[in-house]
């Protein structure tokens, strides 16, 4: 599976490093849930490096808006903080073997993570693109 990623490229070449790695991490999660069971330990794994690396991404994210005064970067932030809730909900539900359906989760997990970070990027980071910008 390849996201066709230009339309998500901000013009800031820190951020679009970023998104792309983050890209690869959701690339890597749907590729694990189309390859083998969730029970097995590759979803896992990867919903773990996607956990890690996006609480770095957002951190330096939100010091950026800090750093330039953005104003919508309580908005922002709180979009974050959404998605590390959410995230962290449907990785918890890997906790619950006997109480999950397999298939469902994969579907569930894959148009959420599609539709969060297309939407994000598109909307959230490229108003912030915007900003930095003009300024």
């Amino acid at each position: 599976m390849n996201i066709n990623r230009e339309p998500f490229m901000t013009g800031i070449k820190r951020l679009d490093e970023q998104h792309n790695t983050l890209f690869d991490l959701v690339e890597d999660i749907l590729k694990a849930c189309l390859k083998q069971d969730i029970s097995n330990t590759g979803i896992r794994e990867e919903m773990d490096k996607a956990i890690n690396y996006t609480a770095e991404h957002f951190a330096e994210e939100e010091k950026l808006m800090r750093s330039i005064n953005y104003p919508f970067s309580e908005e922002h932030q709180m979009e974050h903080n959404l998605f590390r809730k959410r995230l962290d909900t449907m990785r918890e539900e890997l906790n619950q073997p006997a109480e999950i359906n397999y298939v469902d989760y994969q579907l569930r997990l894959g148009k959420w993570l599609m539709h969060w970070f297309g939407n994000h990027v598109h909307n959230d980071d490229m108003k912030l693109a915007r900003f930095i910008n003009e300024n």
